[in-house]
């Protein structure tokens, strides 16, 4: 039928941005340099090596199999075949989706319509991560629940031993396969379904343990847990699902319209199977805590509500409802195709956006006896400066685990500059990488005529003083100061900005026009800033 055709292509149109997004995780580089680590010593990491903060602490890498992937696929291929693979990899997500839909339904709107939910739902956790491994696991899982449930063949408990040893060693998200299955064993003991998801439950639980690290990794899983309260407020992903990101609107539709199907099974007298209607409120909660979670609850949430609308007698058999169906697959389309426009889309295989390239091409250059300094970088920057630079400069933190402390550390230093030179201080920081962001504070000049005015200069003015750091390097990203009591002099002298700073340019018009500023070494700094821009577009490898 027509209708159909126009539903698939458009449920098609739909997922291409869930596949085609470029890269940006920037977590991918340490991921990175665990896997290069792994070969080169072939040996599992048993102590930190990429930090200076951090050296020698105990490291659970519990991740190495997919990282051990990531490096194979960068060397044979670059960032293109590590693009490709993702593509693959929410094809799989999409293609589980799909055997869950035909389990409840024959409407091909409807199929697609749910697909192009999921899709803009799952958008947010569409990006290369260990995590993707996961969500196929969990998928699987899920799969074969609902198909035990309605009475289809599935094979006995022993498949699940070989699944939850690979998938423990790939992510953690392994537990969340375990929760699901004991979701569904707790619903068949209280509806006197039989003992033997208990035993399914068992042969997961068994595989699970066959880890690298043995019961180290659950102690590792538990401390993220015990973190979270005091780390959501400091990373974005690691908060819950929120209404005021659109980002977030289709997963909190795919919800609520889950639920309200429940609800309207009740109404007209069906009850939902208790399965799986734990299981759409036990990960919609936990959503509500953890955005990433939101991968895991849609997984459920969506081919749910096309089950219990089905179960409540709205099967999309009439034109009005195909029609309807179809209006809901272009909305969903629509969304995703939005977002990824304004958000996502370059013409590289990865978004650098929020990677300092740049800037750590100057740093691997220029900076003398880099084993002897001491490198302060914000969270987001760590696993690219420890990819990215030679051997023995060493990062401050990156988004690994061990540094939980260090992020709640240094973000509550940085509500004020006086903590924030202690925390440097104690630290025994000799190079600041910092964010060049437009902060600025109020400041008001006095000049010898009795006049005053009154200027919006940068923040790093305050919280990184021209008496003890020297600014030298900047671009569009990043800012770089050195302690001046901890490097050469000579080096400083070459290399400092003293008056071509960003965001400063009223307070520069000023001196200027009286003439406080000589002109001659503004241009030369000018100059400097300009060849060192260029130099960096040349030495930076299209991805």
């Amino acid at each position: 039928m027509k209708i159909d055709r126009l539903a698939r292509a458009l449920g098609l149109l739909s997922l291409l941005p869930l596949l085609g997004l470029p890269l940006s995780n920037p977590d991918l580089f340490w991921h990175l340099s665990a896997g290069r680590r792994i070969r080169e010593t072939g040996a599992l990491p048993s102590a930190d090596w990429l930090s200076s903060t951090r050296a020698g602490a105990p490291w659970v890498d519990f991740e190495w199999i997919s990282q051990l992937a990531y490096d194979a696929l960068y060397r044979h291929g670059g960032m293109a075949s590590l693009w490709a693979f993702k593509a693959a990899m929410m094809a799989a997500s999409a293609y589980l989706l799909f055997k869950t839909l035909e389990l409840y339904t024959d409407s091909v709107p409807a199929r697609w319509a749910a697909a192009a939910l999921w899709g803009a739902a799952s958008l947010t956790r569409s990006d290369i991560r260990p995590e993707l491994f996961s969500l196929i696991g969990f998928g699987l899982v899920f799969l074969a629940l609902e198909r035990r449930r309605l009475g289809r063949a599935i094979p006995g408990p022993g498949w699940l031993a070989p699944l939850f040893c690979v998938w423990a060693n790939l992510h953690p998200g392994f537990v969340y396969g375990l929760a699901l299955i004991g979701l569904y064993a707790a619903a068949d003991a209280v509806e006197r379904k039989g003992r033997a998801l208990w035993l399914y439950l068992a042969a997961a639980a068994a595989g699970s343990l066959l880890q690298a690290y043995g019961l180290a990794s659950l102690e590792v899983i538990w401390r993220h847990w015990q973190d979270m309260q005091h780390i959501q407020g400091r990373i974005s992903e690691w908060r819950g699902i929120r209404l005021d990101d659109p980002w977030h609107w289709p997963f909190w539709i795919a919800l609520a319209s889950a639920s309200g199907a429940a609800l309207l099974m009740l109404r007209r007298g069906r009850r939902p199977a208790l399965g799986p209607l734990a299981a759409l409120l036990f990960f919609g909660f936990t959503a509500s805590r953890h955005s990433r979670m939101a991968a895991y609850s849609v997984t459920c949430a969506v081919p749910l509500l096309v089950h219990f609308l089905g179960e409540a007698g709205l099967q999309a058999r009439t034109a009005l409802r195909r029609g309807l169906l179809t209006a809901l697959l272009c909305a969903a389309g629509a969304f995703t195709l939005t977002c990824s426009l304004k958000y996502g889309f370059t013409r590289a295989f990865f978004n650098d956006h929020f990677l300092p390239r740049a800037a750590a091409e100057f740093l691997a250059r220029g900076v003398p006896e880099p084993s002897k300094r001491v490198l302060y970088n914000p969270w987001g920057w760590g696993g690219y400066l420890g990819w990215r630079l030679p051997p023995g400069f060493l990062v401050f933190q990156d988004g690994r685990y061990l540094f939980h402390d260090l992020l709640a550390e240094g973000s509550d230093a940085l509500q004020d500059p006086v903590l924030w030179q202690a925390f440097l201080n104690r630290r025994g920081v000799d190079l600041a990488l910092m964010e060049n962001v437009p902060l600025r504070a109020e400041s008001t000049r006095a000049y010898p005529d009795g006049s005053t005015r009154t200027f919006w200069r940068p923040y790093y003015l305050s919280y990184m003083p021209v008496s003890d750091w020297a600014l030298v390097y900047w671009d569009d990203k990043a800012l770089l100061f050195a302690r001046r009591a901890s490097l050469p002099a000579k080096w400083l002298a070459a290399r400092e900005y003293r008056l071509a700073r960003p965001h400063d340019e009223d307070a520069l018009a000023d001196a200027l026009s009286r003439g406080e500023v000589p002109a001659r070494a503004l241009e030369a700094e000018r100059a400097r800033r300009a060849g060192e821009a260029a130099e960096a577009s040349r030495s930076l490898a299209a991805w």
